[in-house]
This record gives C-alpha cells, sequence and structure tokens, in this order.
C-alpha cells in the first residue's frame, strides 16, 4: 500500500508502476513539447486581452490609478511608446525605479508575484513581454506537478499524464497567458502539497521547515491559498497521528507569523480593502442565496480545464449557467468522491487528495453565500484544487493501463486504455490550439476588449506618422487600446467629465495644423450628439457600428453622420 508515512513503512516501490506503449510515452512527451511551444509563441505577442492585465501593469510600474490620471489629464501628447514606457513597464530612463507603494495599495493582492515581475520589468523592461514571465512561471510549474504525482502515486506515467494534460488544458493556456499572480499560485500549489508529503513521510525538520516557507511564499501570492494548507491539517487530523502534529503546527504558525504584516496592513487600511473588494457596500438580498447556483457554477472549473471556448480572458467563466455542463460537472465530481472513498485504504494519498479537493473550493462557494459577490463562478480562484486534480486524472489515466482482467487480451486493455488518454487529450489540445489561433490573429479577448479594438487599432496604424488620438474614456480602456498602437503614434489624455462642444473645439483646433489625422478615443460613450453640437465633422470606425471605438475627425460634418 502507498502511503503517507515514513518510507519505511511503504510496500509499494517506485518502480512497480504500470507498463506503456513506447508510442505513448513519445506521444505525451510531445504533446507537452508543443504545448510549450503555443505558450512561448503566444506570449511574444504581447497582446493584453482584460483590464486586469493593464491594471496589475500600472501597478507593478509604481503608479496608482488617481497618480496615472493626475499625470495623464495635465499632459502634452506624447509618442505611445513613452506612454507605455512610463505607466506600463518598470523603464528606468524615463522615471525613477517603482518601489512598492503602489502594490501596498491594494491589500486584496499580496506582492510577491508583482515584486518579481517588477524584477522582471526592470531587468529587461518591453524587450521580453511580462507576459513571458507568467509563461515561463507556468512552464516551471512542470517540474513541480512531476513531483507532486510521483511522490503522491509512485508511478511514473502517472508523472508524465499529469504533465501532458497540464500542457495541453486550455485553462493553464490561458494562465500562461495573463499578467497575474496565478502562474505562481500553481506552481507553490504543486509545492505546497509535494512538500507537505515529504515533510509527513519523513517526519525531518528540515522538510517541514521548507513545507513552511513554500506556504508563507503562497500567502503572499493569494489569499485564498491559506486553503490549501488548512486541507493539509483537516488530513492530518483525520489520520490522527499525533506525530505529525507538531512539525505541521510550527510551519504553518511561522508560515502564519510571516503574514502579520500583511493582515496589519489589511486591519490599518480596511476602508480601502473593503472598497476594492466590494465588502464596503454588499448588494441588499431579499431572498436565500441560491447556494445551488453557485455550487453548479463553481464546479465548472472541472469543465474548462479540458474544454474552453474561444474566451482566452481569466476573468470569464466560458459554461456559467450551462445546466448541461454543470450535470456532468457534479455527476464527475460525485463519482470522484465516491471513488476515493471507497479506495482509500488502498492509498493514503486518496483521503490527502480528497481533502485538498473540497477544503479548497467548498469554502469559495460558501463565502459567495455571505458575500453574493460572484466570487464563486471565477474559474481562477480554483486553481489549487486544479492542480490537485490533475494528478489524480492522470493516475487513473495511466494505472487503467495496466492490465486489469484475465479475461481480456493484455495488448487490448493497453490499447484501450491509450487511447482514452489521447481522446482526454485531443479535446484539451484543439481546445489550447484554437486560442492559440485567436491570439495569433490579434483578435483574442476578454469580456470587454479585443476583435473590436484590433479592427480600430489597424485603422491607425495605416495613417501617417503625423498622427493624433485623443482619449476621453477610462484610463483602462486606454491602456489596453494603446498596447495595440504603433509605438510612434501620439497620444493625448483627456478628462471625459470636463468634456463639453467647447473644450473638445478648442482641443482640436490646437492640433489640427500639427497632425494629419486626428482620432477620438470613446468606446463607451457616444460623442454624436456631441459633435453635431460643436459642428465637427466625424467619420465613426468602424462605420457600420452604432456604438463605433474611434471617430476620425474632418473638415466638415459629413452629410450622413
Amino acid at each position: 500500500m502507498t502511503s503517507l508515512s515514513p518510507p519505511e513503512r511503504s510496500s509499494t516501490p517506485l518502480s512497480k508502476r504500470a507498463s506503456a506503449p513506447r508510442w505513448l510515452r513519445s506521444a505525451l512527451i510531445a504533446v507537452i513539447v508543443l504545448a510549450i511551444g503555443l505558450q512561448i509563441v503566444a506570449a511574444s505577442l504581447n497582446i493584453y486581452f482584460d483590464k486586469d492585465e493593464v491594471r496589475k501593469l500600472m501597478r507593478t510600474s509604481g503608479y496608482t490609478a488617481p497618480e496615472l490620471t493626475a499625470e495623464l489629464f495635465s499632459a502634452e501628447p506624447a509618442p505611445i511608446g513613452e506612454f507605455l514606457d512610463r505607466y506600463q513597464y518598470t523603464c528606468t530612463q524615463c522615471k525613477q525605479a517603482p518601489g512598492l507603494t503602489a502594490l501596498l495599495a491594494n491589500r486584496e493582492h499580496p506582492p510577491l508575484y508583482y515584486f518579481l515581475l517588477q524584477k522582471w520589468m526592470g531587468l529587461f523592461g518591453a524587450w521580453l513581454s511580462p507576459k513571458l514571465f507568467a509563461t515561463l512561471l507556468t512552464i516551471a510549474t512542470l517540474p513541480a506537478l512531476y513531483w507532486l504525482s510521483l511522490t503522491l502515486f509512485h508511478n511514473r506515467l502517472a508523472a508524465l499524464s499529469s504533465l501532458s494534460l497540464f500542457a495541453a488544458s486550455p485553462l493553464i493556456f490561458s494562465v500562461s497567458q495573463h499578467v497575474s499572480q496565478y502562474s505562481l499560485l500553481i506552481s507553490l500549489s504543486c509545492l505546497a502539497t509535494a512538500t507537505f508529503v515529504q515533510a509527513y513521510r519523513t517526519q525531518a525538520k528540515s522538510k517541514w521547515v521548507l513545507y513552511g516557507l513554500v506556504i508563507g511564499l503562497g500567502i503572499y501570492t493569494h489569499l485564498f491559498f491559506i486553503l490549501l494548507p488548512i486541507a493539509h491539517v483537516v488530513y492530518a487530523l483525520a489520520q490522527r497521528n499525533r506525530r505529525q502534529l507538531p512539525g505541521i503546527t510550527l510551519a504553518i504558525t511561522t508560515a502564519g507569523l510571516s503574514f502579520i504584516p500583511w493582515i496589519a496592513g489589511i486591519l490599518t487600511s480596511y476602508q480601502q480593502f473593503a472598497l476594492t473588494t466590494n465588502l464596503a457596500d454588499p448588494p441588499e438580498v431579499s431572498t436565500p442565496p441560491p447556494l445551488w447556483n453557485y455550487f453548479t457554477n463553481g464546479i465548472l472549473f472541472s469543465v474548462q480545464l479540458f474544454l474552453k471556448k474561444s474566451n482566452i480572458s481569466l476573468l470569464s467563466n466560458d459554461w456559467l449557467n450551462n445546466p448541461g455542463m454543470s450535470v456532468l460537472a457534479a455527476i464527475a465530481l460525485i463519482a470522484t468522491t465516491i471513488w476515493l472513498i471507497r479506495h482509500r485504504h488502498k492509498n493514503d494519498a486518496f483521503p490527502l487528495i480528497l481533502s485538498c479537493l473540497y477544503l479548497t473550493a467548498l469554502p469559495i462557494i460558501v463565502l459567495d453565500t455571505f458575500l453574493v459577490q460572484g466570487i464563486s463562478a471565477k474559474v481562477r480562484y480554483y486553481l489549487p484544487t486544479v492542480m490537485m486534480l490533475l494528478p489524480l486524472v492522470g493516475y487513473w489515466l495511466a494505472s487503467s493501463i495496466k492490465p486489469v482482467s484475465r479475461r481480456v487480451p493484455q495488448s487490448f486493455q493497453q490499447w484501450a486504455s491509450s487511447i482514452a488518454l489521447v481522446f482526454v487529450l485531443i479535446i484539451s489540445l484543439a481546445s489550447t490550439v484554437n486560442l492559440f489561433r485567436i491570439t495569433l490573429s490579434s483578435s483574442a479577448s476578454g469580456t470587454q476588449y479585443g476583435r473590436n479594438y484590433q479592427r480600430a487599432a489597424a485603422v491607425i496604424n495605416q495613417a501617417p506618422s503625423e498622427t493624433l488620438v485623443i482619449s476621453y474614456e477610462d484610463y483602462i480602456q486606454t491602456l489596453v487600446f494603446s498596447h495595440r498602437l504603433n509605438a510612434a503614434t501620439d497620444y493625448l489624455f483627456r478628462d471625459q467629465q470636463s468634456l463639453t462642444s467647447q473644450s473638445l473645439t478648442q482641443e482640436i483646433e490646437e492640433y489640427r495644423d500639427r497632425y494629419a489625422r486626428i482620432f477620438i478615443f470613446s468606446p463607451a460613450n457616444s460623442r454624436v450628439d456631441l459633435f453635431a453640437e460643436a459642428n465637427i465633422g466625424y467619420k465613426k470606425i468602424p462605420t457600420e457600428w452604432n456604438s463605433p471605438i474611434l471617430y476620425e475627425i474632418h473638415d466638415q460634418e459629413p452629410p450622413d453622420a
């Protein structure tokens, strides 16, 4: 029996593992290599998909939103390249090296990932995309996941299967393309459970110290990471192995003490923390929260792990409010739970996996019943759960390759099981390749932006060099759009609150002689009535839209605006 007990009590050696056809092992390795290539190529395009990414780049570059808007509203026209260097990258030539002030202003996001990204951007600037940093962290998860799977199941084929499932996953592809802490979160989630198992087995103080260090890094990456060590503690208590309690208590206590300064910061600036997390003004609920809806939408992460639509953003839940997918996910979860409980005596890793699956997911769903903020439907919060699910699925598919019945020919069983594994990989990889395709066409999008911005940006990029874009829009939309423009295009940022027909006329008259073409960027608010009041000629871009993204200014108003 494979056990989390010390190695001398385990009777299953590492070499005792399921055999597999050589072609299957080669295919699994090929999938991993292909997926890594897709991630790196996509990251090199440096296309930003949603507001979350550019906001985090702004903070990492050393600016808070008030600081950025205060500077931009009073600035003169400047090239896009300078604009991005200052407000999206840590450009040491155009400003002082950014500190931690902007990062500390958002206590809902612990700073470890952003501190590391800040150092990366300080070394490479825009030369190596910030997206590539997230991609490399995602790739670095591969050895951590292999170690975790090998530690749990003592089966190299299961570990290799887990890696191929991870690499082919469209959800993981999205993680690798998103400038956020989730690429670091998945790595630390694997390392935390692997080091816990190692420490639990050996009872060595050095292993508990290492476990405590990983836990400390994890909670400084994401607040929900704390659910994972809680799951470890519950497992240890359920095993009733008192000899392990001092080690795990010391490790988690030490990690918790290291987090006290951050907690103190949250308490000190709780009003701001409550505002940014929507705790300050929770919605009024007249009826009991639909717990079942939260549950069914929450477990959809298991579907997106293998099948995702054309939305690459981590802000989306592709299968939200989809009864069919929710029922399938619920059936799979129930079946998994029953299987783990029935086989808990065959492998002590199964109760640990069960504890981690439920205690990293259910608290998020339950929390949403009190906050009613929709966090239960946000797939990215379940990534620690995903990193425990992958080794289990890999183990199932790999262990089934080993013949289990004498009545069925061994070669048939191996081929049937191998084909099942390949089928799952094909579905996942096809979904990932689709996301790669739309990224390659520069039309990938989150829920807010994407193909439409790309169409409008193409018009500006084909214009002469003497081109000015005036933005009367929210700074986040302006940042997302600016990443799609040529670096030489001039940009002017203006406060939409003070926009009037008179101020618009003065602005255009001031810059008409300096620029061959002037564009007004305003996707969220129609400016047609304002142009008519100011008697300003314009052309909508795209022309067929009632609410366009851009307006190109002309000397006289067209007959049909």
